[in-house]
């Protein structure tokens, strides 16, 4: 509102003036000048995208798990755009909410392909056009909002359909996460029955190194059977438990909870998954961190520093990513 009321009294000096100069700029301003409405489909616009910039700073990280809250982020950003904005009016808000279907995992199966042509999206491209000429009255700000959201959420529907096995997995063993809240109810189960086939396939491989070289020497028949010698024998022991139900069965922990700090308080209870955990929740989830440090390795290599020497130079950048480590190698002396 600050920059608006300045260009209002810009508009007002430019106004005053007798030259024609003075005159032109303050038409120009008048026909370029960002209305109230405008304004509210800006800051519409900055709620909306908000929620991607929120996202793709936090996947940037690499200090953290990031892998598993790929499809969880996806669908609470997929909630956020089918939510009619505060600022539009009720039949708006009551359009938006007739054109976008009620449940998630119905979009995801409901995609049309065709939708997403070359020549229909040119076509609207081209319909969208703004002219910068005519202001934005309220009705078709709240129009072009609607459109924005719609088009973010059916690229969203259309670029992200759960097809990652990985990130699943890895979304089911963050114990942040294990509910899977937005996933189609079938792929969820196809997602567990993958768990337990690889708590199988561990269990295989522990059987297999743990078979004894030698063959074994099989125990002895018993004579008796019904006398008093049966109270002397002893039962079998019960099957291992079930992991992934006890492990399903468990609340999520909260957002600001390690899930390998929780993975390690739980590593004697749940043996299995635990080593899966450590397989499949640190994989990354972007390159942002390699990419730091090819900027860092440019910036430290520079056009007035091509003599450095190699090993000065790898040192430096070893050092520029491990400087938080220095007060725990070297405590500062008090």
């Amino acid at each position: 509102m600050l920059l608006q009321n300045a260009i209002n009294v810009l508009n007002t000096k430019l106004a005053r003036e007798t030259d024609s100069n003075s005159k032109k700029d303050s038409k120009q301003l008048m026909e370029i000048m960002i209305t109230t409405e405008e304004w509210n489909l800006l800051q519409n616009l900055v709620e909306v995208l908000e929620p991607f910039a929120e996202a793709t700073d936090y996947l940037g990280g690499s200090t953290y798990c990031t892998y598993s809250i790929i499809n969880p982020v996806i669908e609470e950003i997929k909630k956020e755009l089918i939510k009619p904005t505060e600022s539009s009016s009720q039949s708006s808000s009551q359009s938006l909410q007739v054109s976008s279907p009620p449940l998630l995992s119905d979009i995801n199966q409901q995609i049309v392909e065709d939708a997403f042509a070359e020549d229909s999206e040119n076509q609207n491209q081209r319909e969208l056009q703004p002219n910068l000429n005519h202001p934005v009255i309220n009705s078709s700000a709240d129009d072009l909002l609607k459109t924005v959201k719609k088009e973010l959420y059916e690229n969203l529907c259309k670029y992200w359909n759960f097809q990652d096995s990985n990130a699943l997995l890895a979304t089911l063993l963050d114990p942040r996460t294990k509910n899977l809240e937005g996933v189609p109810v079938q792929i969820q189960l196809e997602t567990e029955e993958l768990l337990r086939d690889k708590v199988e396939e561990l269990k295989l491989n522990e059987v297999v190194h743990d078979l004894p070289n030698s063959i074994s020497i099989t125990s002895r028949e018993p004579r008796y059977n019904n006398s008093i010698f049966t109270k002397f024998k002893k039962s079998k022991p019960k099957a291992v438990d079930d992991e992934i139900l006890e492990y399903l069965k468990l609340n999520e922990i909260g957002w600001e909870e390690n899930p390998f700090t929780w993975w390690a308080h739980e590593e004697k209870h749940f043996h299995y998954l635990s080593i899966l955990a450590r397989k499949y929740l640190p994989i990354p989830a972007a390159s942002t961190a390699s990419e730091r440090m090819f900027s860092d390795a440019g910036n430290i290599m520079g056009p007035k520093r091509t003599r450095m020497n190699p090993e000065l130079f790898k040192r430096i950048l070893f050092l520029k990513h491990n400087s938080k480590m220095v007060p725990s190698v070297h405590p500062p002396i008090s």
